[in-house]
């Protein structure tokens, strides 16, 4: 399980960290759409340290990401 798991979370990280600028474009990449990916993974997994970190190092990505949006919509 522990595989699977990070597996999901390898592929999260990558979608956000290289894939932020295509949210707006792409109404299935919302960042509402990884947090509840992001949710149910945490609702399925033993909370080790390592993977609590990892989630919320995604957490704190969206929620920069979301910053950035709700600035730029502002302006």
């Amino acid at each position: 399980m522990h595989a699977l798991i990070d597996k999901e979370l390898t592929h999260i990280e990558a979608i956000i960290r290289h894939s932020l600028s295509e949210i707006e474009l792409n109404p299935f990449l919302t960042s509402d759409y990884w947090r509840k990916r992001l949710s149910d993974i945490l609702d399925c997994i033993e909370r080790s340290p390592s993977l609590l970190r990892r989630a919320d190092a995604l957490f704190i990505a969206l929620d920069q990401f979301d910053e950035q949006c709700a600035f730029s919509e502002k302006r």
